[in-house]
């Protein structure tokens, strides 16, 4: 989650980019919730999530940047 910033430029337009771009990011975006989901309870904390904010992330809409959304999540639960 280290490029949040340049993410956040991306997605409100700043840095280029279109819909089908946006749409692109946000299912790799997806992909990767997936790739966590995949692991252990213990990893996850190390990463400050837990599994039912993962999942949460999973199932936000393509529309979404998944990643962004976590992110979003789990500095609003600090």
């Amino acid at each position: 989650m280290d490029d949040y910033a340049m993410q956040q430029a991306q997605f409100s337009g700043g840095v280029g980019g279109g819909i089908l771009a946006r749409l692109q990011a946000n299912w790799h975006s997806r992909r990767a919730m997936a790739q966590l989901l995949g692991l252990n309870d213990a990893s996850l904390r190390d990463l400050g999530v837990t599994r039912a904010d993962v999942d949460w992330a999973a199932h936000r809409p393509l529309t979404e940047n998944a990643a962004m959304a976590l992110a979003d999540r789990v500095r609003w639960h600090q």
